[in-house]
Order: C-alpha cells, then sequence, then structure tokens
C-alpha cells in the first residue's frame, strides 16, 4: 500500500513537473526530450545487457556441452578399465585354480614325504640302506677294477707300437 502511493507521488512529480514547479512550456519540452533521450540511453544499454547475456548462455551452454562431452570420456575410460578389472579377475580366477591345484599337489607330497620318513625310522629301513650302500661299493670297486684293467691294456698296446716303430726304424737304418 505504500509502495502504491509513493510510486503515485514520484509519477505525478516526474510527469506533472510544471504542476509542482511551474515550468515554462519551452522547459518543459527540453525536459521531456532530455527524458526520451534517458529512456532512448536506457533501451540502448538494456539492449546490450540483453546481447552481452545471451552471448554468456551461448558461452554457458558451449561450456556444459564441453564438459559433458568430457565426462562422456571419462565414462568410456572407466568402462574400458571395468571391463580390464573384469579380464583380470578371470586370470585371478584361474591363477587360484592353479594354486589349489598345486596346492594340493604340495600337501599330498609333504604327506608322502611325512609317511615315508617314518617308515624309513624302522629297523628294517636301516638294514636295507645298508645293504643298498655295500652293493654301491661294490659297484665301484668293480668299476674302479675295469678301468685299472683297461688303461693297463692300453698303455700295454702304446708300449708295444712304439717298440715296433722304434724296431723298424732301427731295422731300416
Amino acid at each position: 500500500m505504500r509502495y502504491a502511493f509513493a510510486s503515485t507521488i514520484m509519477a505525478l512529480l516526474i510527469f506533472h513537473t510544471s504542476i509542482l514547479f511551474a515550468f515554462t512550456p519551452a522547459q518543459e519540452e527540453q525536459i521531456l526530450k532530455d527524458i526520451a533521450e534517458i529512456k532512448a540511453t536506457l533501451r540502448l544499454h538494456m539492449e546490450q545487457t540483453n546481447k552481452r547475456f545471451e552471448d554468456m548462455n551461448k558461452r554457458f551452454d558451449m561450456l556444459v556441452h564441453l564438459i559433458d562431452k568430457r565426462f562422456e570420456d571419462i565414462n568410456k575410460r572407466f568402462e574400458d578399465m571395468n571391463k580390464r578389472f573384469e579380464d583380470m579377475n578371470k586370470r585371478f580366477e584361474d591363477i587360484n585354480t592353479i594354486l589349489i591345484i598345486y596346492g594340493t599337489l604340495l600337501a599330498a607330497i609333504f604327506g608322502v614325504l611325512f609317511v615315508g620318513r617314518k617308515k624309513s625310522a624302522s629297523p628294517d629301513a636301516e638294514i636295507q640302506f645298508n645293504k643298498i650302500m655295500q652293493r654301491f661299493d661294490e659297484l665301484e670297486r668293480q668299476r674302479k677294477q675295469e678301468i685299472d684293467a683297461y688303461i693297463e691294456q692300453y698303455v700295454k698296446q702304446l708300449v708295444t707300437q712304439a717298440l715296433k716303430k722304434e724296431l723298424s726304424s732301427t731295422v731300416n737304418s
């Protein structure tokens, strides 16, 4: 209510200044021309401001479009990374099955070794080990004898060949 009253008084003051201030008609015309110029200038400024806002809106739209495009690129990259991680998970599942198989094999081998260790601690195993070692020693002695016999035979051949050469060279000379 107050604002309506104040705006009415302002309108009376601005448009009907001649009532309050007794301007001459030339002064009133000049005031009206000045007011018209001010209105024209205000319109021009408002148009320029609107144009600037439109330009800024276009820029913002362009920026929003660029940001959306970047987010799409980022989303695509994340999707690619998700695919890679899925592939790696599949590989790890394969590795897990392989590790389970090897773990089972190792457990079985250690079990066999543990049981075999208990059996090898028995007196029968010690006797069998001693027999095997004796047989190994016998085989080693036989091999040494065979090698010695072969070397002896080879040396005899070399000596006889050397003597034959010497005799043939003395006979020829």
